[in-house]
């Protein structure tokens, strides 16, 4: 299979033996939860903002409820498109290196911050999924 050799290319033998099997059962897990007919669709009117979660600060909030500010009071309805780039908790690569992928980083703030973002404008966010740091595996050796 093709992603087994792409994967023994990047990660040689350090992988689990169970790690192929287990990634096609959550693919052909969350493949079903997928919605046909559903699609992000933007047009050449949209205006996208490619941010990182924490690049607007403020005093007595997080960086997210921070730039949810932001857009309301100077950017108004101009962009209707947020690229949210990792906010994940990392262990490296500003971002990209994500060590939880069900956690939005305390420093930025937590899901209900993204889910304020949503409401008022399509908030859109990366799965920087290019490499998994070897923190993210639990190999029991017992």
């Amino acid at each position: 299979m093709v992603r087994e050799k792409l994967l023994n290319e990047i990660y040689g033998n350090r992988l689990p033996a169970s790690f192929n099997t287990r990634l096609e059962q959550l693919i052909r897990h969350y493949k079903t939860l997928i919605k046909r007919g559903e699609s992000f669709s933007a047009s050449h009117w949209d205006i996208m903002l490619i941010t990182y979660a924490d690049i607007v600060h403020g005093e007595h909030a997080t960086p997210l409820q921070t730039l949810k500010q932001f857009m309301l009071d100077t950017v108004g309805d101009s962009i209707s498109i947020i690229h949210l780039l990792p906010f994940f908790p990392y262990s490296s690569e500003d971002g990209f290196s994500v060590i939880d992928y069900y956690a939005v980083d305390a420093a930025n703030g937590t899901w209900q911050d993204i889910d304020a973002l949503k409401e008022i404008l399509s908030s859109l966010f990366r799965c920087p999924c290019r490499g998994f740091p070897p923190s993210i595996f639990y190999v029991d050796i017992t």
